[in-house]
């Protein structure tokens, strides 16, 4: 009987855990928050993101993901406002990069990244957070520099 119980509990944890990108699928925060972009036509567009905290977080990103859901993305959460660097290291799907200032501005974009690329791209300016969307997402919305994107406090 403690055999069954057992196997019962890695089949589950493989189930809520595998193929997260993480090793032991526990460092993601699966929990999706909201955050809302606003472009300059006054179009708004909600996001569904998981948030990337801590430096765990920062370094899996979006890796070994095959899909990402239409309207949804992780937010890159960092302490302090500084030019920012990402690559596309082990990650499967094109990327739309958002670099966004601590008031909500966004200050570069890194246009559907090439998947598995090794080549960093920094951000224009300086940037307190990165959102990543499916690659074409800005394009197809109308998202640029400049466009404010409305971080709750509770991120």
């Amino acid at each position: 009987m403690p055999q069954v119980i057992y196997s019962l509990i890695l089949i589950a944890v493989c189930i809520t855990g595998c193929g997260t990108g993480s090793p032991t699928g526990a460092s993601r925060d699966t929990s999706l928050k909201v955050v809302t972009i606003t472009n300059s036509s006054s179009e708004v567009f909600s996001v569904g993101v998981e948030l990337a905290v801590t430096d765990e977080q920062h370094q899996i990103g979006l890796m070994n993901r095959e899909s990402l859901s239409e309207n949804d993305g992780m937010l890159f959460v960092f302490d302090d406002e500084q030019t920012r660097s990402f690559w596309m290291k082990n990650t499967l799907i094109p990327l739309d990069m958002i670099f966004i200032n601590s008031s909500g501005s966004i200050v570069d974009i890194n246009h559907d990244a090439v998947p598995l690329s090794l080549e960093p791209f920094t951000s224009a300016a300086p940037a307190r957070y990165v959102l990543e969307v499916n690659g074409g997402y800005c394009d197809e919305h109308s998202i640029d520099i400049g466009d404010q994107v409305d971080i709750p406090g509770n991120i």
